[in-house]
């Protein structure tokens, strides 16, 4: 298993269209990922948990990938949130 820590750099935090790219970008893909709030965790492929965690800008969170890609999957991963999911 491989994880990062990440800080969540859109000015609404994790909102819809986040959200949707990113269980975009992770379908089809055969490695569990899990992102950790303070609090709780969310499956990184279910846009429900994901919104329940209430993710603001500034808040960190822990990406864990755990699969036969993890590394690349983690890599993507990252780089959606560091592009700030490509919004303004």
């Amino acid at each position: 298993m491989l994880a990062a820590e990440i800080t969540v750099q859109n000015l609404l935090g994790l909102h819809a269209r986040p959200i949707a790219k990113l269980v975009k970008t992770l379908s089809g893909c055969s490695d569990r990922v899990t992102l950790k709030g303070a609090e709780r965790s969310a499956d990184a492929q279910d846009i429900y948990q994901i919104m329940a965690l209430d993710v603001k800008c500034g808040d960190h969170l822990t990406v864990c990938v755990d699969g036969p890609s993890e590394a690349e999957t983690l890599n993507t991963v990252v780089a959606l949130f560091n592009a700030k999911f490509n919004e303004a």
